[in-house]
C-alpha cells in the first residue's frame, strides 16, 4: 500500500510537472481531473526545479558572456521556453480582456480569443522587459537567488486563487485544479513555502512573501468581482506578475 502510495504521489508530481512545462514526463496513471487537481501541491517544487536549472545556467554562460543583458535575457528566454509560454500566453489574454472593459461574458469571450490584441501585446513587452532588466542589475549571487524566489514563490502563487474562488466557467481545461484542493492540503504546503523563503532571506523572505501574498489575493478578487470567478488565463497572468514583483523586491532588497 505504501508503495502504491509513493507511485500516485509521484504520478501527481509528473502531472505537474507536464502542465507547467515541456518537460516530457509520462504520467503512469491516467485519471486526468483527479490526478491534475491533486497534482497542484507540486507546483512550487516543480517552481524549484525551474530555478534550479535556471542557476546551473546563469553560473554556465556568466563563464562566457560578460554582457549582463545578455546573460538575463538568455535566461528569461530560457524559462518561457521551458514552460512552453504558457503563463506569458494566459498574461496576454487576461490584459486584452481587461483593456476590453467588456461584462463578463465579453471579457471571457475575449480570454478564448487566440490572437493577441494592443493590450495584450504591450503587457508581454512589459513583463519580459522588467525581468531581463532587473535581473542585468543583479550580482550573480543575487540573481541566483532571484531565480529560485522568483520560480518558487510565483507557482505558489496561483495556489491562492485556486483555494480560494471559484472557477468562472462551466468547462475549461483549467477548472480540474480547482475541484477537491482543500485548505487541508494548502496550508501545509503554504507554510512549508514559506519556511523555504525565510531560510534563503530571513525577515526579507517573508517581505517578499508578504508582498506576493497580497498582490495574489488582491488581484484575483479584483479579477472574481468582475467575472465571478478565475480562469486558466488569470492564473497564468498572475504567476507572471508575481515573478516581476518578486524581482523588483529582489532589486529593493540588495539596493539596485
Amino acid at each position: 500500500m505504501k508503495a502504491l502510495k509513493s507511485l500516485k504521489e509521484m504520478n501527481n508530481l509528473f502531472w505537474a510537472i507536464q502542465f507547467l512545462t515541456i518537460i516530457p514526463v509520462s504520467p503512469r496513471f491516467h485519471e486526468k481531473e483527479k490526478q491534475l487537481s491533486s497534482s497542484v501541491i507540486y507546483f512550487p517544487l516543480v517552481g524549484l526545479l525551474l530555478g534550479l536549472v535556471l542557476v546551473a545556467l546563469n553560473i554556465i554562460i556568466s563563464q562566457i558572456f560578460i554582457s549582463q543583458i545578455l546573460i538575463s535575457a538568455i535566461l528569461v528566454i530560457t524559462l518561457a521556453i521551458l514552460t512552453g509560454a504558457l503563463h506569458l500566453d494566459g498574461l496576454a489574454d487576461t490584459f486584452d480582456a481587461l483593456g476590453s472593459r467588456k461584462n463578463k461574458e465579453g471579457f471571457l469571450e475575449v480570454l478564448r480569443d487566440p490572437q493577441v490584441g494592443t493590450m495584450g501585446a504591450l503587457s508581454l513587452v512589459c513583463v519580459i522587459l522588467l525581468k531581463i532588466l532587473i535581473l542585468s542589475t543583479l550580482s550573480s549571487q543575487a540573481r541566483n537567488l532571484a531565480l529560485i524566489l522568483m520560480c518558487v514563490l510565483s507557482r505558489w502563487s496561483i495556489m491562492l486563487p485556486i483555494y480560494s474562488f471559484p472557477y468562472a466557467r462551466k468547462i475549461g481545461k483549467a477548472e480540474e485544479f480547482f475541484a477537491g484542493f482543500k485548505l487541508m492540503v494548502f496550508i501545509p504546503v503554504t507554510l512549508l513555502v514559506l519556511i523555504f523563503t525565510i531560510l534563503i532571506l530571513s525577515w526579507k523572505g517573508l517581505f517578499i512573501f508578504t508582498t506576493v501574498l497580497l498582490f495574489t489575493f488582491l488581484f484575483n478578487k479584483f479579477i472574481n468581482k468582475k467575472i465571478d470567478g478565475i480562469t486558466g488565463d488569470i492564473l497564468g497572468a498572475t504567476l507572471e506578475l508575481n515573478e516581476v514583483i518578486i524581482l523588483i523586491c529582489m532589486a529593493a532588497i540588495f539596493g539596485v
